[in-house]
């Protein structure tokens, strides 16, 4: 290992100084659509979160102090089920972990491929990076295609999804029948792009019971927060 990055730094040296007038290529609109170059104002909103058989509403204000950053609009929190407190839980511990587009980075991989283009956007296919630390992540991603949309003009994501284009085993007692996730994302007025709303469908059979499950996530009334800054 050692000789190859020896040999690997001093090929890296000569290319340097034969080729050092040689402009580095451009990044990609998905590059800079991931890893956007500016920061802006911390963004209060309001989400609903429904599932097939509960629908809640609540305010985020993520530059509240943590314990304060969760307001419910619908209904109190001994109402909730174990799910839904579980997911408020998360939010209030990171409260912009889910809202800003750029941060699904995190399963787009570099090799993403062009696979339709528009003056304005271009469409990229991949296969889901999975969290290499989470083995039922591992064995969910591989069964999954993505595919993401990116603006051209000032790079920002503008929608993502992951469909399974077949059945599948994530473990020997379950199979998945459908599985879709779509992101829809919009601008907020310093350009940046937030989630505006997340759809997941699930469907197939575990320990020979059926089973469905149906999510979204809806982010309205999005005012930045004045005077604090990411």
């Amino acid at each position: 290992m050692r000789k190859q990055l020896i040999l690997f730094l001093s090929l890296g040296m000569a290319f340097q100084t034969t080729n050092s007038a040689k402009a580095e290529p451009p990044r990609s609109y998905l590059s800079l659509a991931l890893n956007p170059d500016r920061g802006g104002p911390i963004y209060q909103y309001d989400l609903e979160y429904s599932s097939l058989d509960e629908k809640v509403v609540a305010r985020i204000d993520p530059s509240q102090e943590r314990g304060g950053r969760v307001k419910l609009l619908s209904q109190s929190h001994d109402e909730l089920s174990d799910d839904f407190i579980e997911v408020f839980q998360d939010i209030e511990q990171n409260p912009l972990e889910e809202f800003w587009c750029a941060q699904l980075s995190e399963i787009v991989p570099i090799n993403a491929v062009v696979i339709a283009e528009t003056p304005t956007q271009a469409t990229y296919a991949f296969k889901p990076r999975p969290d290499l630390e989470d083995p039922d992540d591992t064995a969910l991603m591989k069964h999954l295609d993505g595919r993401v949309t990116v603006s051209k003009t000032d790079p920002q994501v503008l929608s993502m999804s992951l469909i399974a284009p077949r059945s599948f085993k994530p473990d020997w007692i379950a199979k998945i029948t459908h599985f879709e996730m779509s992101i829809d994302c919009e601008r907020v007025p310093d350009g940046r792009t937030h989630m505006k709303e997340l759809r997941i469908s699930i469907a197939g059979k575990a320990a020979l019971k059926t089973f469905y499950q149906r999510e979204r996530k809806t982010l309205s009334n999005v005012i930045a927060v004045a005077d604090r800054i990411e």
